[in-house]
């Protein structure tokens, strides 16, 4: 499989294009060997890409995500050095955490599919093929002033944005605290894990870009059912997101710009929110952010009090 593997990276490059496209077929010969170009082409279609031969040319028209996924061009990255491939996984998360005990670089972990996927509270992520599944391994010297509340915000927000330059027809809203909203419903979700044996923090997100059924129980859409014909491709997806996040990273703290845009996503903005904190509540209109990430709820006193985390159970 690794010299497969490598025969691909070397044809994708060449082609330097995604799906849609086309190679010359002399470009072809001049790399790989009769024999050789024959005998891959033949274990690429396989193992399910599409790919014809019309006149001079070779047509490819799909290359499975777990083959485009490794060949993510990182070389621009000023955080992310490696990634991490899977076809599955229990979880994402739990899988780099494994692999943080020996990794000592900020990395990329996505699978096509989590057999064990988890939110908030333990709740089960569904997960199948078609979403996008990836965690992010960050250092905590990397966050510099992010805290788990401020570092939901800039994850949701990078979420946001990355879905919305795919498909610019889809409008993405948040719900604090790690919600990613089309609508009045959940399409996305992010989970960070601070798990002081490892010095990375464990950021995983899951968005249901493709995922076209859902159990009953659940309050989900997809990206693609709200794309109103543009496909919400995987790969240009996390493409877009490593950008924008490290572009984030770069201010090292919560800019204004990022919360104002928080609150212009908000789905509760200007609404009365319950938030659950252990075994008290606490209930306001939602006035906005704080620079950690808190979200500042107006009560009925006139007080003006922060939340930095909880479970919401109600806003109106």
């Amino acid at each position: 499989m690794g010299g497969l593997i490598n025969d691909l990276e070397k044809f994708l490059k060449i082609a330097e294009i995604n799906e849609g496209g086309r190679i010359a077929l002399k470009e072809l010969t001049a790399k790989f060997p009769r024999s050789v170009m024959d005998d891959l082409l033949g274990k690429l279609e396989k193992l399910g890409c599409i790919l014809k031969k019309k006149g001079l040319y070779l047509y490819i028209e799909h290359i499975p995500e777990v083959f485009r996924y490794r060949f993510l061009d990182l070389v621009g990255s000023s955080l992310f050095k490696r990634i991490y491939v899977f076809r599955e996984v229990g979880s994402t998360n739990d899988m780099a955490y494994d692999i943080c005990k020996h990794e000592g670089d900020d990395f990329i972990l996505v699978a096509a599919s989590q057999t064990a996927g988890r939110g908030r509270q333990g709740r089960v992520w569904y997960s199948p093929e078609g979403g996008l599944w990836f965690t992010l391994a960050v250092k905590r010297s990397t966050l510099g002033g992010f805290g788990t509340a401020a570092l939901n915000m800039a994850l949701a927000l990078c979420a946001a944005k990355s879905i919305e330059k795919v498909c610019p027809r889809v409008r993405i809203s948040i719900k604090w605290p790690n919600d990613i909203m089309i609508g009045n419903k959940k399409t996305g979700g992010i989970l960070i894990e601070d798990r002081r044996s490892i010095k990375h923090l464990i950021c995983g997100i899951g968005i249901n870009t493709g995922v076209s059924r859902f159990p009953k129980k659940l309050n989900a859409v997809s990206v693609n059912r709200e794309a109103k014909g543009c496909k919400a491709d995987n790969v240009r997806i996390l493409k877009q997101f490593i950008r924008n996040f490290e572009k984030m990273l770069r201010d090292r703290t919560v800019t204004e710009s990022m919360r104002s845009e928080w609150s212009r996503r908000s789905v509760m903005k200007g609404r009365i929110v319950t938030v659950r904190r252990g075994v008290r509540t606490a209930s306001g209109r939602l006035s906005g952010f704080s620079p950690d990430g808190g979200m500042l709820l107006r009560t009925s006193r006139g007080a003006i009090e922060k939340v930095l985390s909880g479970e919401v159970i109600s806003y109106e």
